[in-house]
């Protein structure tokens, strides 16, 4: 299955494919929230080739879901999934495939990472992360930062 809207990589990627394997790939587009834990859940993984994150929503959801997670090893993904993940180079289609064909051949692998993904999900949280974000604003009024085009120095 490949979810989420058809971008330009996703349609290069769609457009290499042979025609055998692309009939027989699921292309649902976005998925609604609602139905995002059925979907996570029935995957035999997550395979997640993002070049550029933000943060890594969709890898903790599958984790939390219990599916595996094999992510591109870029941006802020390796902090997110740590070692809960396996990790390739979206920049070279053969790690790509190599990664994808291990996850689908081994079983044992599949469940490591599922166990160890659910294990990483359960550390975060969004009450966890209202709390540092009330932690860091409290912390940026007490200490106020110096005045721009200071260089950081003081006026004095």
């Amino acid at each position: 299955m490949l979810a989420g809207r058809l971008d330009r990589p996703t349609a290069r990627l769609l457009d290499a494919m042979p025609a055998g394997v692309l009939s027989r790939i699921a292309r649902p587009g976005l998925v609604p929230t609602a139905d995002l834990a059925a979907m996570y859940g029935g995957s035999l993984a997550l395979v997640y080739a993002s070049l550029e994150e933000g943060f890594g929503l969709p890898v903790l959801e599958a984790m939390a879901c219990g599916t595996p997670v094999a992510c591109a090893g870029t941006s802020a993904l390796p902090e997110v999934a740590g070692a809960a993940a396996r990790y390739f180079d979206p920049e070279r289609p053969d790690d790509l495939a190599r990664t994808m064909v291990e996850l689908a051949t081994r079983e044992t692998l599949r469940r490591r990472l599922a166990a160890a993904g659910l294990a990483r999900a359960a550390r975060f949280s969004w009450e966890k992360a209202a709390a540092r974000t009330l932690s860091l604003y409290r912390q940026a009024v007490q200490e106020p930062a110096p005045p721009l085009g200071s260089g950081g120095q003081r006026p004095g």
